[in-house]
């Protein structure tokens, strides 16, 4: 039984354990957006029991972008227009304007993946969430 017990233990605290991994070169998130440029944010919601050790595959254009872990990030500077991202096999068509950024939130419920859209005006304070230490 004590046995049970430290596996228990050790599987929901090393469950979460991972950081995303990025293919693309990372924007950096607190600095303007490069004139022209539209700039990408993909997050990740953290949940306490669902997929929480699982990092989902980003693709963008059918080629991947990187891994996203729970309470992870990733960004990237891109020209404006039109893509599909493929986030674990959901895809997200997305139109992305110059001199802005897109932010998109994702979480794992009972139903599956979710998307949350964060509005432009928003995202510093939504991408702080993301890079303040814990």
């Amino acid at each position: 039984m004590r046995l049970i017990s430290l596996l228990a233990i050790a599987i929901c605290v090393l469950g979460g354990c991972g950081t995303s991994r990025q293919s693309v070169p990372l924007a950096p998130v607190h600095a303007p957006i490069p004139s022209g440029q539209s700039r990408v944010i993909i997050a990740r919601k953290s949940n306490l029991i669902i997929a929480q050790g699982r990092h989902m595959e980003v693709r963008r254009n059918g080629q991947t972008v990187g891994t996203l872990a729970p309470d992870g990030f990733l960004a990237w500077d891109q020209p404006p227009g039109n893509i599909n991202l493929d986030i674990e096999g959901r895809a997200l068509p997305l139109t992305l304007e110059s001199d802005k950024a897109t932010c998109v939130e994702t979480s794992v419920d009972f139903g599956g993946i979710q998307f949350r859209f964060i509005d432009f005006n928003n995202y510093q304070q939504f991408i702080s969430v993301y890079t303040t230490s814990k």
